[in-house]
């Protein structure tokens, strides 16, 4: 770069320090070596620049204090790439849910040593776990030869809830990469009942009623596990509520199958709840009715037999035993 007069004759006394940048950046490069020479006889050699992407109209801009800038004509960097030498995640994996294959699909890009894309490279590149804080299993397609240059994976999900999960991306004879860490996250969203609670007689066990677990599509989560705990929502009798009141889900689904309420009535209704944090449920009313039999009548004095309507009217003083039949 020449320092001229006025009249572009070279000033071979100047020793003025030049700056170099770029003014037109197609290809959005970086542009290294020594930027800032000091001119000698008037003259800035600049021997060790270069442009790390490939590009056609770049533009260099010479600079120096109290001088008019100068730019130089267009010109272009060819490619210039290397053997494969190293691996990138170009898209890093994302929060998913557990069980669902990941999205957007992962890819991972064959570069050079400097860092550019190979884009004849079709080497095999291998996918697996780095962390696994959740013991899952990474199911779906693992190994995936790259076209021009980039493996791209489409199918993969993780098995198991889990927070911090990575992964690895390897192939034989490059340097290989690791992701950025992600969730695997429930898939459940909310409860249902699925069977409802039916009218039966009180103190007598309840015919079967399930709870779902669902997605945030209603539809059944087999793989969910959680434990679903029932309690009374409306409760008119009062009641007590008795049995297995707290029970594992089994492909998605809890059964109860010896719950028993302690008194008639109408209009009962039951809540069911998770301690993982999923959208409580409620069932629709049903009722609890009294159950058959008859009063026997044993001895002593009138009493009062409160809660237990019979037919007819008490008229012989005494003690009465209620029998179920």
């Amino acid at each position: 770069m020449a320092i001229l007069d006025a009249n572009s004759n070279l000033v071979t006394t100047a020793s003025d320090t030049i700056t170099l940048s770029l003014s037109g950046n197609p290809g959005g490069a970086t542009l290294s070596g020594t930027l800032s020479v000091s001119a000698v006889n008037g003259v800035a050699t600049f021997s060790n620049l270069s442009l790390n992407q490939v590009g056609a109209g770049y533009v260099l801009q010479a600079s120096a204090t109290g001088l008019t800038s100068s730019t130089s004509n267009p010109f272009d960097i060819a490619s210039s790439v290397g053997p494969p030498a190293q691996l990138l995640f170009g898209t890093q994996p994302v929060d998913t849910v557990a069980g669902q294959v990941l999205n957007p699909a992962l890819q991972v890009v064959v570069q050079d040593s400097n860092g550019i894309t190979v884009p004849t490279a079709s080497n095999a590149v291998t996918m697996a776990f780095g962390a696994n804080p959740g013991g899952g299993v990474l199911n779906g397609t693992v190994t995936v030869n790259a076209v021009n240059g980039v493996a791209t994976f489409s199918d993969l999900s993780v098995s198991l809830l889990g927070n911090g999960y990575t992964l690895t991306a390897s192939s034989p004879g490059l340097t290989g990469a690791a992701s950025n860490p992600f969730n695997a996250l429930n898939p459940a969203t909310q409860l249902a009942f699925g069977t409802q609670p039916a009218t039966s007689q009180a103190r007598a066990v309840m015919p079967p009623f399930t709870v779902e677990i669902r997605d945030v599509n209603g539809n059944v989560v087999t793989t969910a596990t959680d434990t679903v705990t029932i309690a009374l929502a409306s409760n008119p009798g009062p009641a007590t509520l008795s049995g297995t009141l707290s029970v594992a889900a089994v492909n998605g689904v809890a059964t109860f199958n010896n719950v028993t309420l302690s008194k008639s009535g109408s209009g009962y209704t039951l809540t069911a709840t998770t301690p993982t944090g999923l959208i409580p449920a409620t069932s629709p009313a049903f009722n609890e009715t009294f159950p058959r039999g008859f009063l026997t009548q044993l001895t002593g004095f009138p009493i009062a037999v409160p809660n237990e309507p019979v037919r007819g009217a008490i008229t012989n003083a005494g003690t009465f035993m209620w029998q179920s039949f």
